[in-house]
């Protein structure tokens, strides 16, 4: 869901084409999983699902321009750190 939100943000901005498109999902991706996920994956790892279209340059240059994009912000709210935040005040 957080690759989603990067995807989704960034597209909101920018009007991008099929072949664009492939690139900036697969950099949200390995985005995602880099900063959010225990589980390591290469960028080598993804760019090898683009059949050969996307190198690691490519991603490398998206995720910075996604990041930029963003303004930074990596750490979108997520359903578990709203219960986290919503249940102690249940206790109340």
């Amino acid at each position: 869901s957080i690759s989603t939100f990067y995807l989704d943000r960034y597209l909101s901005m920018k009007y991008v084409d099929e072949e664009l498109f492939q690139l900036i999902a697969m950099a949200s991706i390995y985005l995602a999983i880099k900063i959010h996920s225990p589980k390591k994956v290469t960028i080598r790892s993804i760019a090898s699902t683009g059949n050969g279209l996307i190198t690691t340059h490519h991603m490398e240059a998206m995720e910075l321009s996604i990041m930029k994009s963003l303004d930074w912000h990596l750490h979108p709210p997520t359903t578990v750190a709203f219960l986290e935040n919503f249940f102690p005040l249940l206790e109340k």
